[in-house]
């Protein structure tokens, strides 16, 4: 995840939310999360445009952010 946050600053703001605190709960319900890990690419609206629960590919993120208009 470093590396990735890294690799997209200035093109998209990468984020870890803690399942463990109320406002991570809360999060985990709003994006229908139920299993750790789970990758989400939202767009500039909030719109989810892109998931992978698991480890996805580095490349594969960076890709679906890059199409991102």
């Amino acid at each position: 995840m470093d590396g990735l946050e890294r690799k997209l600053r200035g093109q998209a703001l990468v984020m870890r939310i803690d399942l463990n605190g109320s406002a991570g709960r809360d999060m985990a319900r709003r994006l229908s999360i139920h299993s750790v890990p789970t990758f989400i690419v939202l767009d500039g609206e909030g719109q989810e445009i892109w998931r992978k629960v698991g480890f996805p590919n580095r490349s594969t993120i960076i890709e679906v952010i890059s199409g991102i208009s």
